[in-house]
């Protein structure tokens, strides 16, 4: 008997949004899946000339050395080639269908030019198939649209965008993958002297881009891709995932956990040797800043990027010893009364 599509009803799949599909429980190859719902997906072929061969590196560099771990194998695919520059501006084009990525975290726009050129673009948020998309703020009575080409200059605070240059016609770098989006801020007049817009990124990271640089008004679409889970190893094996070996399980050489001659892989302090591995970790790890203090882009940054508590890296490690100090004081202070109050009440029962 072939039992009835259904759900899955476990606690972890049970407020997933609508864009996802899951699996019942006795389907055994599909039960711990969680993919995007791919019906409005073009069915057919890419365009030819857009998809090309890519070889699989398998994590190594050009000179041959792993520089990434567990990657490898994987499906034979093609790649389609992304267009993230703004080519002919001022020639209308059309949305004609969305397509599969194999490697984008977003989906992608095939969209036809009115001069007869083809090119995919990063899936917008609420755009349409068969929209027809201007670069010229006038064409939409001076309000963004989802999909619109505009400059930063012209562009109103507080709109979102994504796919933004950072230099003028260098091509779109910031805010290019699944959901991802940046917000225009209030000009100061100094800046707008400058012919400067401040644009916060992703990463609460405030930078001063030019206004001739290029955007894209909205959100990148597939904005529940983080959602997404493989379910099992064989399908992780499909997207070129290696299993990960243990550092405890490897020789001394290969990682700071490594090694021994079988008996407890512990220390007598500290547990596990500890990490990093490299040198770039350690200094990461002490919250030491390793950016070039001679990057001529610091100029653009307005403001450091931030965590979730507001601060920054050196801040942060501060902050965390400093929470860590009072918290163990405080906890040292409880024990003391406690200890104290057991005593007096020791000392009540002996009189």
């Amino acid at each position: 008997m072939r039992v009835p599509w259904q759900p899955n009803t476990h606690k972890l799949y049970r407020n997933l949004p609508t864009t996802l599909r899951t699996w019942p429980d006795h389907i055994l190859t599909r039960r711990h899946c969680v993919v995007l719902v791919k019906t409005e997906l073009w069915k057919y072929r890419p365009v030819k000339h857009l998809a090309v061969g890519y070889p699989d590196a398998g994590g190594r560099n050009n000179s041959g050395r792993i520089t990434v771990r567990c990657r490898g194998g994987g499906h034979k695919v093609k790649t389609i080639t992304v267009n993230f520059r703004y080519s002919f501006p001022e020639i209308p084009k059309k949305l004609l269908a969305w397509e599969y990525g194999r490697r984008r975290s977003a989906w992608l726009s095939l969209v036809y030019y009115a001069n007869g050129f083809f090119a995919y673009h990063p899936m917008i948020e609420g755009l349409e198939r068969g929209t027809l998309v201007h670069a010229n703020p006038d064409a939409s009575g001076g309000v963004p649209r989802p999909g619109e080409w505009w400059q930063l200059g012209d562009v109103p605070a507080g709109s979102m965008i994504c796919n933004v240059e950072m230099r003028p016609n260098g091509g779109g770098q910031i805010a290019r993958a699944a959901g991802t989006s940046c917000t225009v801020l209030n000009n100061k007049p100094e800046t707008r002297e400058k012919g400067l817009v401040p644009v916060l990124l992703p990463s609460r990271e405030v930078r001063l881009l030019a206004a001739e640089c290029w955007c894209t008004v909205g959100r990148i679409g597939c904005a529940d891709h983080k959602f997404e889970r493989h379910g099992k190893a064989g399908r992780a094996r499909w997207f070129g995932r290696r299993p990960k070996t243990r550092g405890i399980a490897m020789n001394r050489v290969s990682h700071p956990h490594g090694g021994g001659k079988g008996g407890k892989k512990t220390m007598k302090r500290g547990g596990l040797r500890p990490g990093p591995w490299s040198i770039y970790g350690k200094l990461r790890a002490h919250h030491m800043k390793t950016r070039k203090s001679t990057k001529k882009s610091w100029a653009q940054i307005a403001r450091r990027r931030q965590n979730s508590k507001g601060l920054s890296g050196a801040e942060l490690h501060s902050w965390t010893k400093f929470a860590y100090t009072r918290r163990e004081k405080e906890q040292r202070k409880k024990e003391l009364e406690e200890t104290k109050t057991q005593r007096e009440d020791r000392q009540a029962v002996a009189a």
